[in-house]
């Protein structure tokens, strides 16, 4: 029997296993970097099946690595999960697909192990939708060690390779003014007057963003009572742009309407930023294999271009260091909107099952050819040093 016939084989002798994984993270959602059952499930069934398991990898509470190791030299891959949650409304992202997939893609290729060298890698990101644990885990030089990323994300409508992401973060806004009965209103100094003068300033900027700029803002907190002038206040706005370089100039400018609004009213801010996630760098030449993959396997998949009005993900972080793909499956009809109750259906449906195993199969597979295939690393290694800006590198 061959070495791809044995990897299916497994992962299918596997996939009730693996599919209980995906349940069971689905439906007990945690937060970013509150994600402690869940990474202990994933390490749980990674080293019952022989990998060395290290929890709390790079300083963060829920990140970890499982490795399995073939014989000495060749690449290291690694192969990423992601099992956060959205806030009030759970795995509306699919990242217990993520998460399963990737713990079953990994089990596969350990078999290539038997054979080649190198080793594989399942690294454990918290905090995608927030914070940005793969940022923390690069900072702490976790993925020094690695020489190629993989990645698969559930979607809508159809299978697709070579998506790219916009760089992305958080920009926080507190206002401090002095709290005062409404009747007299000149007596106080209104935060809450502060934050919506923020986001006018914002509006009045906008002619002057980048055609890939997008800020969008909430109000967490916009006082209490109606009667009285509040003295607290605060807003928060998700800004995103073609590059980090935009991306920069983009918080400068939030940063300032925000403090133009404390200085008309007379009012404190205190503004920070989140980790930055950097646009993506998706690598061609192992994107087309793991499509030829997914089409071996039954699974039609497109090639998107690049560049577009995308969302994000600190999986550009790592396309700035190593070749990486981030590639999507099919899971729901067209139309059905990520981080919607629909998606969040979709994830434990018989089509989000179905992509589970898929990715987990396309996935092992294209590791095993990263572990077998000199002449493709060479290539995915060289249109990185060709696609990657010079800037980036280290």
């Amino acid at each position: 029997m061959d070495l791809e016939q044995r990897i299916l084989d497994v992962i299918d002798r596997e996939s009730a296993a693996i599919l209980q994984l995906s349940h069971e993270i689905h439906d007990d959602p945690e937060l970013g970097n509150q994600e402690f059952r869940a990474c202990a499930r994933q390490c749980e069934f990674l080293e019952s099946r022989g990998f060395t398991v290290t929890r709390e990898a790079g300083g963060l509470p829920t990140a970890f690595t499982a490795t399995k190791r073939g014989k000495p030299g060749g690449p290291s891959v690694a192969i990423l999960s992601e099992y956060d949650a959205l806030k009030d409304i759970g795995h509306a992202c699919g990242h217990n697909i993520i998460a399963a997939g990737a713990a079953g893609a990994a089990v596969g290729a350990a078999l290539a192990l038997e054979e080649y060298a190198g080793s594989v890698t399942v690294v454990g990101t918290p905090a995608e939708e927030t914070t940005g644990g793969k940022i923390g885990l690069i900072e702490a030089g976790v993925f020094d060690q690695f020489d190629f990323a993989l990645e698969v994300h559930p979607t809508a409508g159809k299978s697709i390779i070579m998506r790219g992401g916009r760089a992305c973060t958080t920009v926080y806004a507190d206002f401090t003014g002095v709290s005062a009965h409404s009747s007299a209103p000149a007596t106080g100094v209104n935060a809450v007057s502060a934050v919506i003068a923020t986001f006018q300033n914002i509006d009045a900027l906008r002619p002057l963003f980048d055609p890939m700029d997008n800020v969008n803002g909430v109000i967490p907190y916009g006082g209490g009572a109606n009667n009285v002038i509040s003295g607290e206040a605060r807003c928060e706005f998700c800004l995103r742009s073609d590059t980090l370089f935009h991306l920069e100039k983009l918080i400068e400018r939030v940063v300032h309407a925000a403090n133009c609004a404390a200085m008309l009213f007379g009012a404190k801010v205190e503004t920070r930023v989140d980790p930055k996630f950097a646009e993506r760098y998706p690598n061609r030449p192992m994107g087309l294999r793991f499509k030829s993959w997914m089409e071996k396997l039954g699974e039609p998949v497109t090639e998107v271009s690049p560049v577009g009005a995308y969302g994000s993900s600190d999986i550009g972080n790592v396309s700035l260091l190593m070749p990486s793909i981030h590639e999507y499956v099919a899971i729901a009809p067209a139309g059905v909107n990520g981080h919607s109750a629909e998606m969040r259906e979709a994830a434990v449906s018989p089509a989000g099952d179905r992509g589970c195993i898929l990715a987990a199969k396309a996935l092992a597979l294209t590791a095993t050819d990263l572990l077998r295939d000199a002449d493709l690393r060479a290539e995915a290694k060289a249109y990185f040093d060709q696609q990657v800006p010079d800037v980036y590198r280290k």
